[in-house]
């Protein structure tokens, strides 16, 4: 399939979601979850981190296990005692902290607060900023499928916001229902859009995705329709498909995800997309790093915002 059909572009518009079936081949979802556990080893207890340790980067290059060892047990003593302290006063907006290139301790000890309190707040597995974690990631910010339904929904000025993998543990929680914007917008306005892709399959046991067709166009978010977030919509449907399916949501569609009864793994890599005229949640043009650059294409650039206007 090199471009979608008319009827899929007339169902993404109406009811603000479309299921893209096999984009990738099980070779190729082999090879990712490979990087991923690698990925996994090298981040350590630290894994899931919106950003990366400048000093803890700098041990693993020196190959100084012992002193790796030694920061890996401080982080986790750390995150032990906080366990029994209140972590709200930490702000989110240090994360700008990951990506100034500095490496005192005092940036350190606030980036490792940071990822306690993330650590804290997420029931699921998170590994974020994959732009910057392998070649093997960039199909997620190339495939022209995906960047021609970008444009169908935020238009030709987009760029990737973010890149992360997000796979719910065993009876986690459920979302809220919630749209993927921060306001409201109107019935024909679109700025933001997300496509998952699934490593895994996704069933009725494993915690699928519950949204709610049109709901795009009803200018209000389910805050301002709902008492309960949690609760069933009358209108909601749950989405199943297979491994290697992407499903792509208009990111003003009401929709949540369900709790995973089983545990069965149900990975899926979130590439989000914005207009331009928006902030990003990974800023590429500050965060991007030196080894990434090698297989960068100009196209690429663009869609990470890099390259200036």
């Amino acid at each position: 399939m090199d471009s979608l059909s008319p009827q899929q572009r007339e169902f993404l518009e109406i009811n603000g979601y479309l299921i893209i079936k096999g984009l990738l081949d099980s070779e190729k979802i082999r090879e990712l979850k490979h990087r991923l556990i690698e990925i996994r080893r090298h981040e350590g207890p630290r894994v899931g981190e919106y950003g990366y340790s400048k000093i803890r980067e700098d041990l693993i290059k020196q190959n100084s296990n012992f002193r790796l060892w030694g920061f890996d047990l401080f982080y986790t003593i750390l995150k032990f005692i906080c366990s029994f302290l209140p972590l709200t006063r930490i702000s989110i907006q240090s994360k700008s902290a990951y990506y100034n290139g500095q490496n005192s301790w005092k940036i350190e000890i606030r980036q490792m607060l940071i990822a306690i309190r993330e650590q804290f707040d997420s029931k699921d597995q998170r590994i974020c900023d994959l732009v910057n974690k392998g070649e093997v990631f960039s199909i997620f910010y190339r495939h022209p499928l995906i960047l021609e339904a970008v444009k169908n929904v935020v238009g030709e000025e987009f760029k990737l916001s973010s890149l992360n993998i997000r796979s719910p543990k065993r009876n986690n929680n459920p979302q809220d229902m919630h749209v993927d914007w921060p306001w409201a917008v109107g019935s024909d306005e679109s700025y933001a859009c997300n496509a998952l892709w699934l490593l895994d399959d996704m069933d009725e046991s494993n915690g699928p995705t519950r949204l709610i067709p049109g709901s795009h166009k009803w200018a209000k978010i389910p805050s301002e329709g709902m008492q309960y977030l949690k609760s069933t919509h009358p209108k909601e449907i749950q989405i199943t498909a297979k491994a290697g399916d992407v499903l792509f949501l208009n990111s003003h569609i009401w929709h949540g995800g369900t709790t995973n009864i089983t545990g069965n793994p149900r990975a899926i890599v979130q590439s989000y997309y914005v207009h331009k005229a928006h902030p990003s949640q990974q800023v590429q043009r500050n965060q991007i790093r030196s080894n990434t650059f090698s297989y960068l294409n100009d196209e690429d650039l663009r869609v990470l915002d890099i390259l200036g206007d």
